[in-house]
C-alpha cells in the first residue's frame, strides 16, 4: 500500500476509534452548561492530545510503553467499550419513542440508523484481524459523518450562546482536569498505539487531528439548545461509530488474550481474507456478553427508566460519572504509575480525585475540582523525578 494512503488510513481509523460518546455528547453539555467557550475548551486540548501522540511516540516506543502499562491500557479499552454500550442503551429509548423526550427521531430516521450501525458491525466482524478492513470502514464512517453532520446543521456556528448556565468561574476550575484528560488518556489507547506502530512517520496523526475536529465541530452544530433525544443526523453518527470504537476496542483485548501483547504484526496484510470470530473465540465470548448487556438495559430503559436496575446508565448524571473516569480516574492512574507510586498510594491518590470530581461536577461545587487537579499535580512532579533519577 503507498505510503500516503497508509497515513490516510490509519488517520482515519484512529478518528473513527475517538469519535465516541464524550465527543459526540459532550459538546451539548458544554454549550447549555458554559457556552461556545465550554465548547473551544473541549475541542482544543482534544484534538491538540490526540494529534500529539504522533510524536509524542515513536513505534519504538509505543511497544515499549504498551508493554509497561498493559494491563492500564486494557482496562481503559474495557471500560471505553463499555461506556459506548451503556450510552446506547440510554439513548436509543429516547430515540425510538420509548422515554417522553423531545426530538425523538422514529420511523424512518431510526431503522436508517439502526441499520447502518448493523452493516458496521458486520463488515468488522467479517475481517476482524485485517486492518485494511478497519481502515475502509472507517474511511467510510468518519467521511461520512463529516459530511452528513456539515451538510444538515441545526445550530451553526454564529448561534452558539457565549454564556450557559454555569458561572464563567466553573469553567475556569473546571479547566485543568478537561486539559489533563484529554492529554493523559490518548497515551493508554490501544488503538492510537495500533496506528502508530504500524506507521513510520507521525503525519498520520496530523490527518487524525484535521478529521477529528471538523467531525466534533459538526455535533456540536447538531445541538438544539436542550441536550434532548437525537435527530436523525446524530443517531445515525451515534450508531456507526459507537459500535465501531467498542468493536476496536474489543479487537484489542481479544489480541492481548490471543498473544499476550499489543503486536501488530500479527494482523498487518492489506488482503480482505475472511477472518472473523470462530466459535469459542475470546472475541466471540466479548461479543455476546456486549449485546447481552446492550438488550438489557435498553429493555430496562424502554420499560422502566426510573427503575433500581438502571443503575449502570441513570442519564446525565451517569453520563458523568463515567466521564470522570477520563477526566480524574484513568490520569491519575498513569501518572502514579509513570511516579512509581505504590499500590495504597495509587488506590488514596484515585479516591480522594474521584471524590473531588464527584462534588466538583454533580453536586455543582466546582471548587472541589481543585482536588484532582491537585493530585495530578503532585504525581506529575514524582513522575518528573523519577524521570530524571532513570536518567
Amino acid at each position: 500500500m503507498p505510503r500516503f494512503l497508509r497515513d490516510l488510513g490509519w488517520g482515519l481509523f484512529c478518528a473513527s476509534s475517538w469519535t465516541w460518546c464524550i465527543g459526540t455528547f459532550l459538546p451539548f453539555l458544554m454549550l447549555r452548561l458554559h457556552g461556545w467557550p465550554g465548547f473551544w475548551l473541549f475541542l482544543v486540548p482534544n484534538v491538540l492530545g490526540c494529534t500529539l501522540f504522533g510524536w509524542w511516540f515513536t513505534p519504538a516506543s509505543s511497544r515499549a510503553f504498551c508493554a509497561r502499562h498493559q494491563k492500564l491500557m486494557a482496562g481503559f479499552s474495557t471500560v471505553t467499550a463499555a461506556y459506548q454500550v451503556a450510552f446506547l442503551a440510554w439513548m436509543l429509548p429516547m430515540a425510538a419513542g420509548f422515554v417522553d423526550e423531545p426530538g425523538c427521531a422514529t420511523g424512518s430516521g431510526m431503522m436508517t440508523a439502526l441499520a447502518l450501525g448493523l452493516a458496521t458491525i458486520a463488515a468488522l466482524g467479517t475481517w476482524w484481524r485485517k486492518d485494511a478492513a478497519w481502515m475502509a470502514v472507517a474511511s467510510v464512517a468518519t467521511l461520512g459523518s463529516i459530511a452528513l453532520l456539515w451538510q444538515v446543521p441545526v445550530s451553526p456556528m454564529g448561534e452558539w450562546p457565549s454564556e450557559g448556565t454555569l458561572p464563567r468561574r466553573d469553567l475556569l476550575l473546571a479547566a485543568p482536569v478537561i486539559i489533563a484528560g484529554f492529554l493523559a488518556c490518548p497515551a493508554l489507547d490501544l488503538t492510537f498505539h495500533r496506528a502508530r506502530q504500524s506507521v513510520d512517520s507521525p503525519r498520520a496523526f496530523a490527518i487524525f487531528g484535521l478529521t477529528f475536529g471538523l467531525t466534533i465541530v459538526g455535533v456540536a452544530m447538531q445541538w438544539d439548545g436542550t441536550a434532548a433525544a437525537p435527530g436523525v443526523a446524530m443517531l445515525c453518527v451515534w450508531c456507526v461509530q459507537l459500535p465501531f470504537t467498542a468493536l476496536a476496542h474489543l479487537r484489542e483485548l481479544d489480541g492481548i488474550v490471543r498473544h499476550g501483547a499489543l503486536d501488530v504484526r500479527f494482523e498487518c496484510g492489506p488482503e480482505l481474507v475472511l477472518s472473523g470470530p470462530r466459535v469459542g473465540d475470546s472475541l466471540l465470548r466479548a461479543l455476546v456478553m456486549v449485546g447481552a448487556v446492550a438488550a438489557l438495559g435498553i429493555a430496562v430503559q424502554a420499560t422502566a427508566p426510573e427503575s433500581p436496575f438502571a443503575w449502570y446508565f441513570p442519564g446525565e448524571t451517569g453520563y458523568l460519572r463515567w466521564l470522570a473516569m477520563y477526566g480524574v480516574v484513568f490520569p491519575v492512574l498513569l501518572l502514579a504509575a509513570r511516579a512509581g507510586w505504590g499500590f495504597g498510594k495509587g488506590v488514596m491518590a484515585v479516591v480522594l480525585a474521584a471524590m473531588g470530581a464527584e462534588l466538583g461536577f454533580l453536586q455543582h461545587s466546582a471548587w472541589w475540582l481543585l482536588w484532582p487537579a491537585g493530585v495530578m499535580v503532585m504525581a506529575l512532579i514524582d513522575a518528573r523525578r523519577a524521570s530524571r533519577s532513570t536518567r
